[in-house]
């Protein structure tokens, strides 16, 4: 009984001063770092800066594939689309059901380019470029641009 006692009583000390270090740790202030003006907006949440420390590249061949060679596809894809969307809503072609639903179809497929360029293009062509900016541009956006292809998925 007396070994039981002793036992939960060094327990009981070793918690206290394990707490003890533990909030002496946290409530310490962290050394100031930032000298300049232009370094103390430079923050780890904020994406259009270039001096992250914790950014993750994207992978080389990603950046090539997606970033570059899919930019042309991308505004072949938009000439494509519009171009249907007259020729489908043309006055001679409005009076067939099916012409209006390819010219809704050619929307909802140009909603969606627009939406993957500034999801999967832009990040990676601003990287490629070193123009951080893009990055900021796309993480912003990306909720709206995930709503929007979404919705045009359902559309199709």
């Amino acid at each position: 009984m007396n070994e039981t006692s002793a036992e939960s009583l060094s327990d009981a000390s070793s918690a206290e001063s394990f707490l003890a270090e533990l909030l002496k740790i946290t409530t310490q202030a962290a050394p100031v770092l930032l000298e300049s003006d232009e370094e103390s907006r430079c923050l780890p949440t904020n994406a259009s800066c270039a001096c992250h420390t914790l950014y993750e590249p994207y992978d080389p061949l990603d950046v090539v594939v997606i970033g570059l060679v899919a930019l042309p596809l991308f505004v072949f894809g938009l000439i494509a689309n519009i171009t249907s969307v007259r020729i489908f809503t043309h006055r001679l072609m409005a009076s067939s059901p099916i012409n209006w639903y390819l010219a809704v179809l050619s929307v909802s497929d140009t909603f969606i380019l627009i939406s993957s360029f500034f999801v999967l293009t832009l990040p990676r062509l601003g990287e490629f470029m070193t123009w951080w900016r893009a990055n900021f541009i796309s993480y912003s956006v990306s909720p709206l641009m995930f709503g929007m292809m979404n919705l045009s998925q359902t559309i199709r």
